[in-house]
């Protein structure tokens, strides 16, 4: 049985020459897990700016599908592992088993519905002049505590 997977890590990017001590190098961990398994799909954006986002691919292989879940487990625990040194978040993409989830004809209602309540937040943030600046200086707060 074979599996393709998709693993991303994300940290906090900056400038190489001048400002490297704040940052969280997503290419680290990518790195940690490129040199003895698969391919670096997404590494960066300019070779002077230290990434915050790597993306790497890998295929999982079982001669049979029942040890694919517990190989799958494994796998993310050793993607997690590399991100624990390096200080940057990871995601593994979704099950086959939420995938299929998330497109089924009953999942539908259910994104309706949220969708719905975001527009209609928005509707609210949007026409309420007072919600809308408390929305800004949250959100400028939020920043500023995310760039400590």
């Amino acid at each position: 049985m074979l599996r393709r997977v998709s693993v991303k890590y994300h940290g906090k990017p900056s400038h190489g020459g001048a400002y490297p001590w704040g940052r969280v190098n997503a290419l680290d961990a990518a790195a940690a897990l490129q040199q003895p398994l698969r391919i670096i799909t997404h590494g960066g954006e300019k070779p002077n700016i230290i990434p915050a986002y790597t993306g790497l691919e890998f295929c999982l292989r079982t001669p049979l599908v029942k040890d694919l879940r517990d190989l799958k487990a494994k796998a993310e625990a050793c993607f997690g592992g590399a991100a624990v040194p390096t200080g940057c978040q990871m995601h593994f993409n979704h099950t086959e088993e939420h995938t299929e989830a998330a497109g089924a004809e009953t999942a539908q209602l259910y994104t309706l519905r949220t969708a719905k309540a975001r527009a209609t937040t928005a509707v609210d943030v949007v026409c309420c002049p007072d919600r809308l600046r408390k929305v800004r200086e949250d959100f400028g707060l939020a920043k500023l505590k995310q760039e400590k």
